[in-house]
């Protein structure tokens, strides 16, 4: 039995992504996915824009660290701790402690639930978590590898891909991992870059992490059949 499932229907629709939107495959897909166990869905748009049963996905907005994060542990079946001040290690941004704040408090349940599962870690210098940062497409790639139990690739076994990204960069093996899958577009003549520091809009966020699910060993081969019908869907 898989533990995710796509639904055939769902009661939220969004009202920002038509059926036009190069992205709307992999957005419309992520609406209707959901961990089986506990019906926490990968993709729910914003409560505060919320009329009814219309809210907004926002499509080209930047994509935040844990949008990012909460994306990949639901869509990796890992489903959120509801009690994060039960743990360790507390970032320096964020106390481990719930409020009456619900946004910050979605923000703690999907932070530490990441990071009590080794999925991410604080940031270097000051161990903060800057979950409401817009995360750049090096740590997305980074966030969704990690959650999908993805071991990253030497960037040396490829030669020098992009020309942006160097083989003792940090973002390097998962660069190169993401490569290797055809997750990310490979250069081309004109565009040789990749822009690792780069922001990264919410819809390509989505594309890069329906096609780390293939990989993902957290997920059986139902799931993963569901994906590639949807991917072979013009």
């Amino acid at each position: 039995v898989s533990c995710m499932e796509k639904t055939a229907f769902r009661n939220v629709q969004f009202r920002d992504l038509p059926a036009s939107h190069w992205a709307h495959k992999y957005m419309d897909f992520m609406r209707l996915s959901k961990i089986v166990a506990t019906d926490e869905y990968i993709l729910n748009g914003y409560k505060h824009l919320q009329e009814g049963n219309v809210t907004s996905v926002l499509p080209e907005t930047n994509i935040k660290r844990y949008e990012v994060v909460h994306m990949a542990l639901i869509a990796n079946c890992i489903p959120l701790n509801q009690n994060p001040q039960n743990g360790g290690r507390q970032f320096s941004d964020l106390p481990r402690q719930l409020t009456d704040d619900e946004l910050l408090n979605e923000v703690k349940k999907v932070m530490y639930t990441a990071l009590d599962k080794g999925i991410i870690s604080g940031f270097e210098d000051d161990f903060s978590a800057r979950g409401l940062q817009d995360a750049t497409k090096a740590e997305a790639l980074k966030i969704m590898m990690n959650a999908a139990g993805q071991s990253s690739s030497s960037y040396n076994t490829f030669g020098k891909v992009y020309d942006d990204v160097r083989a003792g960069d940090w973002y390097a093996p998962y660069i190169a991992n993401a490569f290797d899958k055809a997750i990310i577009e490979a250069p081309t003549q004109e565009n040789k870059t990749f822009n690792p520091n780069a922001p990264l809009p919410r819809s390509n966020a989505t594309k890069y992490m329906t096609l780390s699910l293939l990989y993902s060993l957290n997920l059986n081969g139902n799931f993963k059949y569901e994906i590639k019908e949807m991917l072979y869907q013009s």
